[in-house]
């Protein structure tokens, strides 16, 4: 399913179990493979949302804009910008406000259903 918006047809699909496509690496890998992979689903609002998948690894991240995101699989821990652990584990809903900069060490591979600002980067 490619990326379009919605105006009032309701969606589900089971984010555990959607085929996400391989779109590249993370930029500022620390250590480990850090690959992506990606399902969006679409934007409605002034917002997209999709599943996000990345395998083991450590990475950095800054977000310019809000980010929420639910784990959906997989295990592992962001580390904010103050030394403070966020535990990445299934059913775990993280909210990132913009400016925030952190570092992602992921030891299972890691599967998010996200939602952030359409004119945004995201994370």
């Amino acid at each position: 399913m490619s990326a379009q918006a919605y105006s009032g047809t309701m969606l589900s699909i089971t984010a555990g179990e959607a085929m996400v496509e391989h779109t590249g690496y993370e930029k500022n890998i620390v250590s480990g493979e850090c690959a992506i992979s990606q399902l969006g689903l679409g934007e409605v609002g002034g917002h997209k949302f999709g599943v996000w998948q990345v395998s083991p690894g450590e990475f950095t991240s800054t977000w310019d804009d809000w980010e929420a995101f639910t784990i959906v699989s997989g295990r592992g821990v962001l580390v904010d910008g103050s030394g403070k652990e966020h535990s990445l584990v299934p059913g775990a809903l993280i909210v990132i406000p913009p400016g925030t900069r952190g570092t992602w060490k992921i030891s299972e591979t890691l599967r998010k259903t996200y939602t952030y600002p359409a004119q945004s980067v995201g994370r």
